[in-house]
Order: structure tokens, then sequence, then C-alpha cells
């Protein structure tokens, strides 16, 4: 995934099939979001940039290059998805 996002700065038909599939990102976390704080729940425009962040193949690269057991950053990573929520 890192060496496509580097691609998808080149070259425009891979940045644009990249942009497509953030969008579906963060269109499949409103919905769950949505689902989880049930019908007005404002802390959707929050929650969803917070929560694409969190589950960003950056993050998890980060929580990998500081030599943790992918469990234990993984864990980590779920904390940070209840507290936003």
């Amino acid at each position: 995934m890192r060496r496509l996002r580097a691609l998808a700065l080149l070259d425009p038909e891979v940045g644009a099939v990249i942009l497509g599939r953030d969008h579906r990102r963060r269109e499949g976390l409103a919905v769950l979001v949505g689902r989880l704080t049930g019908p007005g729940g404002g802390e959707r425009s929050r929650a969803v940039p917070m929560l694409l962040a969190i589950t960003s193949i950056e993050m998890f690269d980060q929580r990998a290059a500081i030599d943790q057991p992918f469990a234990e950053g993984l864990g980590e990573v779920v904390h940070l998805c209840m507290a936003a929520l």
C-alpha cells in the first residue's frame, strides 16, 4: 500500500484509484459510526476523520516500526477507535 500511495503521487490514474479507495473507506466508516451512534449522532462528523487516521496504513506502519508485536499494536488501535467513538 505504501508503494501504491507513492505511485499515486506520480501517476494520475493510480491517484484516482487511491482516492476512490479512500472515499469508500470514508463511506464505510460513516455507515459504521452511524450504526453505533444511532440517529442524529452528532459525533459522526468528528469520529469518521479520526477513525480514518487511526485505521490508516500509515498508523499501522508506525506501530510496526517500533518493533512491537502486531497483536499488541492492534489492541492499541482498537482502543483508540473506541475512544474516538
